[in-house]
């Protein structure tokens, strides 16, 4: 404690005032500042109405559009186009597709076959192009969300961009290491991003404008990707080739912004997961559940049980997760509202 004295003396015959003042000085304390707590999204996913009569392995909805693409190999046709909000098939394809990919609005498909992938006009019912040069059977295949480029990869191995319009091959993006498979790819409007079964600890990419490759660290092998309809946001399971969970890391799916590269890890065991197209909401699959999390957040919010098995899942423009039963020729549907 420190102390002021302050006085006053006067000069005459009188004894002088004294008058003392104490001061208390309290040093400054620095406080650490602390952020808000960042509140979870409040999730709720609401039953609609199944689509029925297809026992699909595979699901995709198209970029910005609500029409639902599923393949099966049980029920024929063996690739069927669905208008979600009504639950109506219009369209039925009897080719089953090595791989495929829907385009914007699912106006347009690309179809994977031996040696050639093919463009196929939903509206009028016909194949309008194809796109050849390859070696092998079309696995991959994916559309730019604006529809002008799509990307193919076959077990040659060998990744490959094409023009829709004029059918023109643009480029072949790598490396891709003979003998390497390519587990999953995805197709944005600057990169085209990858994951292979050699690739431990990465997740490649190309641009499309300046063909420089890159890649995404990650602590694992990575399984599947997904990514919104913008190419923004990217997210990864990871551990492919162990069984969920076994991951050292304890990481199981990891979303990036990909306009600042920061990340999310997000501690869910996934099996399949899935991406909302403005990347606030990722659902993931295991074990008879599918696991609504806040991607911001990292939690689970929502928890909706599917007794029968995830064989696949999306979730469209519209926000409707659709997923596909395991064996049972029923795609149910929920749509996500949140704030």
């Amino acid at each position: 404690m420190n102390l002021l004295i302050t006085g006053l003396l006067a000069c005459s015959s009188f004894t002088p005032e004294v008058s003392v003042e104490v001061v208390e000085v309290v040093e400054a304390v620095e406080v650490e500042a602390v952020e808000p707590a960042v509140e979870s999204l409040s999730i709720t996913a609401k039953p609609m109405p199944s689509l029925e009569g297809h026992s699909a392995h595979t699901l995709l909805f198209g970029p910005r559009g609500t029409r639902l693409a599923s393949i099966s190999m049980v029920e024929g046709p063996a690739l069927r186009i669905w208008e979600v909000e009504t639950q109506k098939q219009i369209e039925g394809i009897d080719i089953y597709p090595s791989g495929f990919g829907i385009g914007p609005r699912g106006k347009m498909l690309i179809l994977g076959r031996k040696r050639v992938a093919t463009l196929w006009d939903v509206d009028r019912r016909r194949e309008v192009r194809s796109f050849g040069g390859h070696w092998d059977w079309v696995e991959q295949a994916a559309f730019q969300p604006d529809g002008e480029r799509i990307a193919t990869y076959d077990d040659s191995p060998a990744l490959r961009i094409f023009d829709v319009e004029s059918g023109r091959l643009l480029a072949q993006p790598g490396p891709i290491v003979q003998g390497q498979l390519v587990r999953d790819m995805v197709l944005s409007s600057n990169y085209l991003t990858w994951c292979a079964t050699a690739d431990d600890g990465v997740v490649r990419r190309w641009n499309i404008e300046t063909e420089e490759p890159s890649s995404l660290k990650i602590p694992a092998q990575a399984g599947e990707l997904d990514q919104t309809d913008d190419g923004r946001w990217l997210a990864a399971t990871l551990t492919a080739g162990a069984a969920p969970g076994k991951n050292a890391s304890g990481v199981q799916v990891r979303v990036w912004d990909t306009a600042t590269d920061d990340f999310t890890d997000i501690q869910v065991v996934a099996h399949d997961i899935a991406l909302s197209p403005d990347g606030k909401v990722l659902a993931a699959s295991w074990d008879g559940r599918v696991s609504v999390i806040d991607v911001e957040t990292g939690g689970v919010v929502e928890t909706i049980p599917v007794p029968e098995g995830v064989a696949d899942m999306d979730i469209g423009a519209d926000h409707v997760l659709a997923v596909a039963l395991f064996g049972a020729p029923e795609i149910r549907l929920w749509r996500l509202t949140y704030d």
